[in-house]
């Protein structure tokens, strides 16, 4: 049920962050624009936005507070739920700017180090 929550949610969130910061476009620069005006992304944790083109990027995560919390608890179970669940919430959010977007992943936990990044991500639209 949290799961489904989630994903239900967080495109009406995207949706809501770019009306009230009055963002337009359909393409992967549109979508990063709306993830630093978001502050359950950009608001909480330490990422950084590297586009390459208006229609390709990459979404990095050096910080992220939720990891941090559940490896100090040692909770496994945890970041195998919230890192399983980011596999499907990121596609879900490129869908009010377009849902044409692909989203890779690159890197995700476990990390081999604390200074490591949490997880990292490829944004691409094709044609």
């Amino acid at each position: 049920m949290v799961r489904e929550a989630w994903l239900r949610a967080t495109p009406i969130e995207i949706a809501r962050t770019m009306a009230a910061a009055n963002i337009k476009g359909e393409d992967v620069a549109t979508l990063f624009k709306a993830y630093q005006c978001d502050h359950a992304i950009a608001g909480v944790n330490d990422v950084q936005f590297e586009l390459k083109d208006k229609n390709h990027g990459i979404f990095t995560v050096k910080r992220c507070v939720t990891l941090e919390s559940f490896e100090r608890r040692g909770d496994i179970e945890a970041i195998k739920f919230a890192c399983g669940l980011d596999t499907e919430m990121w596609p879900v959010t490129c869908t009010p700017v377009n849902p044409k977007i692909k989203v890779t992943l690159l890197k995700l936990p476990p990390r081999k180090s604390k200074d490591d990044i949490a997880c990292q991500w490829e944004f691409r639209l094709e044609g």
